[in-house]
């Protein structure tokens, strides 16, 4: 299992000495010395349920604040910002694909994919207008398996599968310069998540986009540049605590 960074020069998330715990007075979920990640590659990390990996994408993301340490991504330093900051962050900076999919029911497939736009001017700008959002839209969900046919659909006539691959539209629109996939093909059986995982790449590499991947699966690795297993880096590890860090 390769954990080194390929490209330290070219670093688009630096975590330094990070340590986060949910209580001042309980045991520390995450203490991780570094973790560095480059532009453009995908990395997989993997831990059992309860070893900290939600935890650890969401420090990325800037939902959760370290207690202690730096959390560096895409050049801003997201211990420092106030959360207004971080919000704002995240919406133009990364695209987040939730295990449960988190799509909005009575949105339909078009217009859960483009609503980040709604909230990133950075991810709208690329688009002159309505019609260019709607062909990316389209191009986006064609890659990933979905037929212009469902554009007006609710979601909730989708399969699993297909709502699966609406949610990583949704996160890729506009090209947010990170991707954080938490679980997502929990609910999926294998081939199934290998043909998922694949066109995920596709698109990733077509738009320049840096993937972080976790799951408890570690059959998934081999499809990715550079595997971690969370507890290699995570001192904390034997005092993660199972009912908050998923």
């Amino acid at each position: 299992m390769n954990t080194s960074n390929p490209n330290a020069n070219n670093t688009i998330v630096n975590l330094r000495d990070v340590r986060f715990r949910w209580k001042r007075t309980s045991d520390l979920v995450l203490d991780i010395e570094t973790l560095e990640i480059s532009k453009g590659e995908k990395v997989f990390i993997k831990g059992p349920s309860g070893s900290g990996k939600s935890t650890l994408l969401n420090l990325m993301a800037g939902v959760l604040v370290s207690e202690a340490g730096q959390v560096n991504v895409n050049g801003s330093a997201l211990d420092k910002l106030s959360g207004a900051k971080r919000d704002h962050f995240r919406a133009n900076n990364i695209g987040f694909i939730f295990q449960m999919f988190n799509l909005i029911p009575y949105l339909s497939v078009l217009e859960n994919v483009t609503l980040p736009l709604d909230f990133s001017a950075n991810r709208k700008k690329s688009f002159p207008s309505a019609k260019e959002v709607r062909t990316d839209a389209i191009r986006l969900l064609s890659n990933l398996g979905i037929s212009e046919d469902m554009l007006k659909r609710p979601v909730t006539d989708l399969s699993i599968g297909q709502q699966q691959r609406v949610a990583a539209a949704r996160a890729m629109i506009g090209a947010p310069p990170l991707l954080i996939a938490d679980e997502p093909t929990s609910s999926l059986d294998y081939n199934t998540r290998e043909s998922f995982i694949k066109l995920l790449f596709s698109e990733c590499e077509q738009s320049d986009i840096t993937l972080v991947f976790v799951s408890h699966d570690g059959s998934l690795e081999k499809l990715f540049d550079r595997s971690i297993e969370l507890s290699s880096i995570n001192k904390a590890s034997s005092n993660a605590n199972t009912e908050v860090a998923a």
